[in-house]
C-alpha cells in the first residue's frame, strides 16, 4: 500500500473567490477614472484629499497637480502605462505620485507632515484589501531625471493590518502594531522599459485583515526637483514555490539548492522512523507543501505550491529501494521476511507495502510460496 500524507488539495486555494493576492488594474488597461487618473485600484491627485487646506488653496493645489498623472503607451508598445512627471509649479515643485491609497494634500510646503498617502478604510475605493503575503514586488518602468543629480524614481509598498495608515508619518506606535512588512525599489534611469523588484521584509506582525500600501513617486525627497518622467506598467506581487531547505533525518540533503529539484540519498525509507523536513522559502512560511512516498519505486516527492496557487515546484528524493520479498524491510531477503509475511496474511500486524511478493495485486498463502523460492533461489 502507497502510503499518502501532509497532502492537501492546492487547486483549491485558486477557487478561494474572496481571496485577493494582486492589486486591481496592474497593467492599466481597466477604464481609467479620468485621464489623470487610473482608478480600479490606483489613484493620484484628482481623488485626493485636502484636510489641512482652506478650501481655495485645496481647489488650486489639486486642479495645478492633475497633470502629474497621464496615461501613455504602455510596454510593448499597446495599451496603457502611466506616466508621472514632476512640475515646478507656481506654489512649490509637485513630484508625481500614484498610489493605491489615497493622497493628502495637507500643506503647500512639500515635506510638510500634512502630506501622506494613506489606506482610507472607510472608502469604496481608494484601499487595497490583501489576503497574500508576497515574497516580492515588481514593476517595469522607464525612468528619467529632469535635474542633475543621484536620485531615482521610487515605490515603497506596505503591507498593514486594519487601519488608516500613512506613509510617510505613520505613528511609532502604529508601526509597531500594524506594519506587517514593507519593501522600497527604486527606478533607476533608464530609456528602455525595465523590470524593477525587490523583497518583502515581514515584521512579525499577523492580522486578519490586512491592506497594501503602494506609493510611486518621481522622487523620494519631497518637492526635490521637476521634469522627472516616471513610465510605470505591469505592476506584480510575486508568490515563493520553492524550498529554502530539505533534510533528511536531520541532515541537509547532499547538494541542496532550491533549483535544483531530483536527489539520490544512500538509505532507505522506514515509515514512522524516517524524517524528511522540508521549509519552503516563502518570508512568511505561507506555501503549501505536499509529500508522498513510493514505496515501489523508493521515490519521495515533494510539492511545493505558492499561496496564490499560480506556481508549484516538485522536488524528489530517490532513496534505496528494498529486493522483492523483502517484506519486513530490513535490506535482506530471509526467513525472517516469510515470518512477516505470514503475520500479515493473519491479521496479526505488519506493513504490507512488500507483501505482494508475486504482484497479483493480492496478499495469500501464494505470496509465502513465491517468496520461499525466492530464499531459495528458485524464483524466475
Amino acid at each position: 500500500m502507497k502510503k499518502l500524507f501532509s497532502f492537501i488539495a492546492v487547486i483549491c486555494l485558486a477557487l478561494n473567490a474572496s481571496a485577493q493576492y494582486q492589486v486591481g488594474n496592474s497593467d492599466f488597461e481597466t477604464a481609467w477614472d479620468n485621464d489623470n487618473e487610473p482608478g480600479s485600484g490606483w489613484y493620484s491627485f484628482p481623488s485626493a484629499s485636502t484636510n489641512g487646506l482652506s478650501s481655495f488653496i485645496a481647489s488650486i493645489a489639486k486642479s495645478t497637480s492633475k497633470p502629474t498623472t497621464t496615461k501613455v503607451e504602455g510596454r510593448g508598445g499597446s495599451g496603457n502605462a502611466v506616466q508621472l512627471k514632476s512640475l515646478n509649479l507656481s506654489l512649490a515643485k509637485a513630484n508625481g505620485n500614484l498610489t493605491t491609497g489615497q493622497i493628502n494634500m495637507g500643506s503647500s510646503t512639500p515635506a510638510d507632515e500634512g502630506n501622506y498617502n494613506y489606506t482610507n478604510t472607510g472608502s469604496s475605493k481608494n484601499k487595497c484589501p490583501l489576503t497574500g503575503r508576497p515574497d516580492a514586488f515588481e514593476y517595469w518602468a522607464k525612468y528619467t531625471r529632469g535635474q542633475q543629480g543621484t536620485y531615482n524614481g521610487r515605490c515603497h509598498a506596505i503591507i498593514h493590518g486594519n487601519v488608516d495608515y500613512k506613509d510617510p508619518y505613520e505613528t511609532a506606535a502604529n508601526e509597531a502594531a500594524y506594519k506587517i512588512a514593507e519593501v522600497t525599489v527604486y527606478a533607476t534611469p533608464c530609456e528602455d522599459w525595465t523590470k524593477f523588484n525587490g523583497e518583502f521584509t515581514y515584521t512579525g506582525v499577523e492580522s486578519t485583515t490586512s491592506f497594501f500600501l503602494a506609493t510611486f513617486t518621481t522622487n523620494e525627497t519631497p518637492g526635490g526637483s521637476y521634469n522627472d518622467i516616471f513610465i510605470i506598467d505591469d505592476i506584480k506581487l510575486i508568490y515563493y514555490s520553492q524550498l529554502k531547505s530539505l533534510k533528511v533525518d536531520g541532515v541537509s540533503v547532499p547538494g541542496f539548492n532550491k533549483d535544483v529539484y531530483n536527489y539520490t540519498v544512500d538509505s532507505y525509507y522506514v515509515e514512522g522512523t524516517t524524517s524528511v523536513v522540508a521549509v519552503d522559502n516563502t518570508k512568511a512560511g505561507v506555501a503549501t507543501i505536499a509529500k508522498n512516498y513510493d514505496a515501489t519505486t523508493g521515490k519521495y516527492t515533494i510539492v511545493v505550491t505558492n499561496q496564490e496557487g499560480s506556481e508549484f515546484h516538485t522536488y524528489t528524493i530517490q532513496f534505496k529501494t528494498y529486493d522483492k520479498g523483502d517484506v519486513n524491510m530490513d535490506g535482506s531477503v530471509t526467513i525472517a521476511d516469510v515470518t512477516a509475511l505470514v503475520n500479515i496474511i493473519l491479521g496479526k500486524g505488519g506493513d504490507d507495502d512488500m507483501a505482494d511478493v508475486n504482484g497479483d495485486e493480492g496478499i495469500t498463502i501464494a505470496d509465502v510460496t513465491a517468496l520461499v523460492n525466492i530464499i531459495l533461489g528458485k524464483a524466475n
